[in-house]
């Protein structure tokens, strides 16, 4: 099965049919149906063609895939994650906290939460998504302000 893909991630992509043995087709179409049962994408089935697209969850998911690949800082540098959530969404907050725990961040207080990681785009991403980023701000942060102070005026 081969993708034809252009734009965005939600847009609809088309599948070509195998064309390998029917070992490879049955497991293309389990592992389509796994996705699908998990929520990853919708699918519609046309008379030439499958059309498949990531739902919100599945963008989520490869975010998240990509979270595990990112870079690790150079020394001195950190990913900081800054957030004031309302009292009266405690559950996100800890949910949030949870997620960040499960990502290589640490504590630094209760709503300050550092990484030896790159992951600020990815996560302004999946905030974005979750609609959460109007209380959260990610940041790469130096150490040392002395060091920073050097760097910034070179």
């Amino acid at each position: 099965m081969s993708i034809y893909r252009s734009g965005k991630p939600l847009d609809w992509v088309n599948l070509k049919k195998s064309s390998g043995s029917s070992k490879s087709k049955n497991t293309d179409s389990k592992n389509l149906a796994e996705l699908r049962r998990q929520n990853f994408i919708e699918i519609k089935n046309q008379k030439t063609v499958t059309a498949v697209k990531l739902t919100e969850a599945g963008v989520i998911e490869c975010l998240k895939m990509d979270l595990v690949l990112t870079d690790v800082l150079p020394d001195g540098l950190f990913c900081v994650v800054i957030f004031d959530i309302p009292e009266n969404k405690r559950k996100l907050r800890e949910l949030l906290r949870f997620f960040l725990k499960e990502n290589c961040f640490i504590p630094f207080q209760k709503s300050v939460w550092i990484s030896q990681f790159n992951m600020v785009k990815i996560l302004e991403k999946i905030f974005a998504i979750w609609k959460i980023n109007q209380w959260i701000k990610v940041y790469i942060v130096y150490e040392d302000a002395e060091q920073a102070l050097l760097n910034f005026n070179e």
